[in-house]
């Protein structure tokens, strides 16, 4: 994986495949390749690194279609014999691929038996190798043939010298969509690729093929022709552009404010809270909310469970989306299931949905990306509205999701008016809080300066505080390749307080008065081991700055406003640590933005 691009058209695609490449830079990868058909041949060029290093190599390249691909490296290392397209032992087929095969050593084995010389250590060239094993002059029947044999997920996108100006394509598991435009026909991994060119879009099912041409598409399941329509795009020529600031994580930490302001905008109107797409009894014979989720969404969902604890009184869960589908199922009556994803394509959390789809569960997702696998899994999607996130660390993408979940909690007790005004009118609030807090970034690069160097880092925190300390710890891990680790302050003493040592840098959170006489006894307690302390504290607080070594004051706001607004300081330490240390901040190393294989 990480992101296809295809295009079929009357003149030269190139400029259009490098284009929906860098579109999807976004989503993290180490090589990128692509391939046209050109005078009856296929023409291929590869590199490790960037696609402009790749449009550099490939200058002159001309073909009327063709196929392009950003790879993060799963099977093999990032070379350039790995990186895709990869081509048939005949030279007829380049192919593309996303997902995983699980049962790709069994098939080279089988392949190479057969005498076919394998050029690659990765799972996608079994695919190629084994669609031209399987060509007896029709593609689709050799597609077809060969993903019938295939274990795991895919989406691949193939050309063929003897169809000149098609584009084939095959998906389980793994997201493609197919466009149609004015001069063109296209496909590709992620809407955003599709956007500035198509016009109507089809989302492949799973099982389902597809032969591309500049004026018509072939759809096909089980070997037969089927129908499918398309639809209006809704997502049409965004930008993403870092305007005035160095790198798009540093302008989407400053693009939070005016998010925030959007979503209050859509969802409190005449001081109420409206989720329109929601059934208003939703919630009426609801006994337990299970939320399902992964990496930053998890931590969300973390966040979450103590804010809805708090407003509804239920019972909420939340699950690591790669563990809930392979635990033993339980009765989900009286459960609803609430799926959070950036990108609406994470394969763990789409393997989830299907499988609470599968059991009648009812289910709510929680989505930045329109249009997505997510949204069609779901009984009802609410829309994060966060805008593009083009940094593979989210931030406004996470902030949104924790908005999302306090409004949800708001609304699902919306007749209790005395108890959720004041939680109304926090949310309400946060725009200008946020404002304030990006008046730390000073502070946090000055931090960031002291802690450059670590090995390791802490994070303390208790209740919400505990849940922002988890994504706090996550921004600094992936960004600056610092190990950091987050607690529960009160665990300490059960174990992790064996790592403390003389000078050991922890931040210490602490916006809950209730919790403050606690948190200061965690604070002492790493102190007196050798700790370097800096708390992030309510500005009144002057017994936790008392006890610590630096202070981050922050405005005293409702528990339910702190998971949201919290966690800007923290995203601005790791960003001006991971640039004091040389890292790649948009696009860090091993990481993708949108994780489509298991």
């Amino acid at each position: 994986m990480c992101g296809i691009v295809g295009f079929a058209a009357g003149e030269n695609v190139t400029d259009d495949i490098f284009a929906g490449l860098l579109s999807l830079e976004y989503r993290g990868y180490d090589s990128a390749g692509i391939a046209v058909i050109r005078d009856g041949r296929i023409e291929c060029e590869k590199v490790t690194g960037r696609v402009s290093k790749l449009k550099e190599a490939a200058k002159g390249l001309f073909g009327k279609v063709g196929i392009g691909h950003t790879r993060w490296a799963t099977h093999g290392a990032a070379t350039k014999a790995n990186a895709h397209p990869h081509l048939s032992y005949d030279g007829r087929f380049a192919l593309v691929h996303n997902g995983i095969i699980e049962n790709s050593t069994e098939l080279k084995n089988e392949l190479a038996g057969l005498g076919i010389e394998f050029k690659s250590e990765t799972d996608s060239e079994v695919i190629v190798q084994l669609i031209a094993k399987n060509y007896l002059g029709d593609p689709v029947k050799a597609l077809d043939a060969a993903v019938r044999r295939l274990t795991g997920s895919f989406a691949v996108a193939l050309i063929c010298t003897d169809f000149p100006t098609s584009v084939f394509a095959a998906k389980k598991g793994s997201p493609l969509i197919a466009g149609v435009g004015k001069a063109s026909a296209m496909l590709a991994s992620d809407i955003l690729a599709l956007s500035p060119h198509a016009d109507k879009i089809c989302r492949l099912e799973d099982g389902e093929l597809l032969e591309m041409r500049k004026n018509g598409f072939g759809f096909y399941k089980e070997g037969k022709p089927i129908e499918k329509e398309f639809e209006e795009i809704k997502m049409k020529n965004i930008k993403t552009d870092k305007g005035q600031f160095e790198h798009f994580m540093l302008k989407e930490i400053f693009d939070q404010p005016e998010v925030a302001k959007s979503i209050i905008e859509k969802r409190i109107k005449n001081d109420e809270v409206v989720f329109p797409e929601l059934d208003p009894e939703i919630f009426s014979d609801i006994k337990h909310i299970s939320i399902i989720a992964c990496g930053s969404a998890y931590n969300a969902g973390i966040a979450g469970k103590y804010i809805l604890k708090e407003l509804m009184r239920l019972p909420v869960t939340v699950s690591l989306a790669s563990e809930y589908r392979y635990a033993t199922p339980l009765p989900l009556e009286g459960t609803l299931t609430v799926f959070i994803s950036q990108s609406g394509e994470t394969a763990d959390t789409i393997a989830a949905a299907e499988r609470v789809r599968f059991l009648r569960g009812r289910s709510v997702s929680i989505v930045n990306v329109k249009d997505s696998t997510l949204t069609r899994l779901s009984d009802y999607t609410l829309y994060t509205e966060a805008g593009p996130e083009v940094a593979v660390a989210t931030t406004k993408g996470y902030t949104a999701q924790v908005m999302t979940l306090c409004l949800l909690g708001i609304w699902a007790k919306r007749n209790e008016r005395s108890v959720l005004f004041e939680a109304t009118e926090a949310i309400k609030s946060i725009p200008e809080i946020m404002l304030r807090l990006l008046g730390t970034k000073d502070k946090a690069e000055e931090l960031a300066k002291r802690i450059r160097k670590e090995t390791s880092v802490y994070f303390i925190g208790r209740n919400i505080d505990y849940a922002v300390a988890l994504e706090a710890s996550l921004k600094l891990k992936e960004i600056s390749y610092i190990h950091s680790e987050a607690y529960a302050a009160g665990e300490l003493k059960h174990g992790s307080i064996a790592l403390i040592e003389e000078g050991t840098k922890v931040f210490a959170l602490s916006l809950i008065p209730e919790l403050t006489d606690k948190t200061i006894s965690s604070i002492r307690e790493v102190k007196t081991r050798g700790a370097c302390v800096f708390a992030v504290c309510r500005e009144e607080d002057g017994a936790t700055a008392e006890v610590s070594d630096e202070v981050i004051p922050l405005p005293v706001v409702h528990p339910i406003v702190g998971a949201v607004c919290e966690v800007i300081p923290f995203q601005l330490l790791a960003y001006f640590t991971a640039k004091y240390r040389g890292a790649d901040i948009d696009k860090p190393r091993n990481l993708a933005k949108s994780v489509t294989v298991e």
